[in-house]
């Protein structure tokens, strides 16, 4: 399975045979279930040498993002096929890629997953692609772009431009990962519709099944669940309090 990966990639221009000082190891980690049932694997580079090397970059505001969609009716998702793969790398930071698999050694010339700059890297491309697009309309976040209209009239229009320029650029979209003309969309643990923003039933679900903390590792855990949804919650600050306070006991809760 892994071997395919690699000699697909190969085909692809995706990577090339290394001689590279660098080595950082291979992981094969699973993806969605195909719609047949069939599980599904992605080869990825562990980079976590490399990230602690790599200067960190910021993602969007969930609330700005979300203000935005605020009285939008229709939606579509466009899920960017291979995203990152779409992307070259510069050639002075290829070397740094490489991975042993096997008896070879490879590596990357497209962007690879796993690196802690890829997210925010695409999405800043992505950004420069819809220039000149009404940005009321739609959005990146990380390898997904988000149609949102008042009306499905305007919602058509809107998507129509983008697969215009989706066409023009040559960019692949995956069909099983997007939907289109959507009354509600599910986003970053929210759930978004004309009636505004409300939370996803499934993260609500495991902030009741949490139980007390064992150790600081656990408080942090619940912590971010908890707070994750803080606007929803009435003096969230006040009663994550004793959570905070046991972080300052350290390792005996």
């Amino acid at each position: 399975m892994t071997g395919e990966q690699i000699r697909k990639m190969l085909e692809q221009g995706v990577i090339r045979k290394s001689e590279s000082p660098f080595c950082s190891p291979l992981w094969v980690v699973p993806k969605p279930v195909a719609s047949d049932g069939t599980p599904r694997y992605r080869v990825v580079v562990d980079c976590t040498e490399l990230n602690k090397r790599t200067s960190t970059e910021r993602y969007p505001r969930l609330d700005d993002m979300l203000d935005r969609m605020n009285g939008a009716k229709v939606f579509s998702i466009l899920d960017q096929k291979a995203g990152y793969h779409q992307i070259r790398m510069h050639p002075g930071d290829i070397e740094k890629t490489a991975f042993q698999f096997d008896r070879g050694k490879y590596e990357y010339l497209r962007m690879p997953f796993g690196l802690k700059t890829a997210p925010t890297t695409f999405q800043r491309l992505m950004e420069e692609f819809l220039e000149g697009f009404d940005l009321d309309a739609i959005q990146i976040y990380m390898d997904d772009i988000i149609v949102f209209s008042k009306s499905a009239e305007e919602h058509g229009a809107h998507l129509g431009q983008l697969l215009e320029r989706i066409r023009e650029f040559s960019l692949r979209a995956s069909e099983e990962k997007s939907s289109f003309f959507q009354d509600k969309l599910k986003f970053m643990g929210h759930t978004v519709s004309a009636r505004g923003f409300a939370t996803n039933d499934a993260k609500v679900e495991a902030i009741k099944r949490l139980t007390i903390p064992k150790d600081p590792k656990e408080v942090k855990s619940s912590q971010g669940l908890v707070g994750y949804y803080g606007k929803f919650i009435p003096y969230v600050a006040d009663r994550l309090a004793p959570w905070t306070r046991l972080l300052k006991r350290g390792k005996n809760l």
